[in-house]
């Protein structure tokens, strides 16, 4: 999400319209989400989880010396399981496919979104360093 709402602020709208696609629980944390993913200029298209499982959060512990570690609990977003999930015209002018490294812990569901938006005249780039 970093780099979409990277994106979404460094070109004008006229030139980009960075979207985000993933899964949240109906609760404070999911809501919150939408919220500033659309307050920084990024559309998205989050489907909502029924299961009871949370949104996805992340924990950054920061030592003294300033050296750091995170840990995540992705939740609800794990549910976004198949292709058949995803939205219909999700590619429709797709340009871009940015994938970051937690999409690999579904790893047919990512090929599939990689082989459309390629079917679909877009780039796509993948981004290793957060997956653990």
């Amino acid at each position: 999400a970093n780099v979409m709402k990277g994106l979404a602020n460094l070109l004008p709208r006229s030139e980009l319209q960075a979207s985000f696609l993933g899964m949240v629980a109906n609760d404070r944390t999911g809501a919150e989400y939408c919220k500033g993913l659309a307050a920084q200029g990024v559309t998205p298209l989050l489907l909502t989880s029924s299961s009871g499982a949370p949104s996805a959060i992340a924990l950054c512990l920061v030592t003294p010396d300033g050296q750091r570690t995170m840990r995540t609990c992705l939740g609800a977003s794990l549910e976004l399981s198949t292709f058949g999930m995803v939205p219909q015209g999700w590619a429709e002018g797709l340009r871009l496919l940015h994938c970051e490294g937690y999409c690999l812990y579904r790893a047919a569901l990512a090929k599939q979104m990689m082989q459309a938006a390629h079917a679909a005249g877009a780039q796509v780039s993948l981004d290793l360093a957060s997956f653990e």
